[in-house]
């Protein structure tokens, strides 16, 4: 059996909808399919080891959007598709994705959602070239972005 993983990192500088993120959160990254026509067992998965280190580097090069350390843990399908369930409250999406064409929805929309990666600024600066998407489960929330509940 192959072995399969996650990416953990930090990521900063996105934005979606109207609103821009600054703060670096520590997020897990999962295979996200841009196949339409992908079984549903293949939609949200954990990385093959050269889907790892396409998205590695991609993170690699860029530090404004993944700053911090970066590291890969060994993971299972599994805990990919349990990882993605929405559970963040109305003020961030949960989970992310990222992907070549985002679609952005409207801010009352916080269930999962595409972000748009911009620089420290808020400008957009959006280039995801890999031939997969990716999706990120939010490991935690700055004040200034948690629900008020929090």
């Amino acid at each position: 059996m192959e072995t399969k993983y996650k990416f953990v990192s930090q990521l900063a500088n996105y934005r979606f909808s109207d609103i821009v993120q600054t703060q670096a959160i520590p997020v897990e990254w999962f295979y996200l399919t841009a196949d339409p026509d992908t079984s549903l067992e293949n939609i949200v998965r954990a990385f093959t080891y050269d889907e790892l280190t396409t998205f590695q580097r991609f993170a690699v090069s860029n530090p404004a959007n993944f700053p911090g350390p970066k590291q890969y843990v060994v993971s299972s399908d599994e805990e990919a598709l349990w990882g993605v369930v929405p559970d963040i409250g109305e003020n961030h999406p949960q989970p992310v994705t990222l992907c070549k064409l985002p679609k952005i929805a409207d801010s009352t929309d916080m269930s999962a959602r595409d972000i748009i990666l911009c620089d420290a600024t808020g400008q957009t600066r959006h280039v995801y070239d890999l031939p997969f998407n990716v999706i990120g489960r939010i490991q935690g929330l700055p004040q200034s972005v948690a629900s008020p509940e929090a």
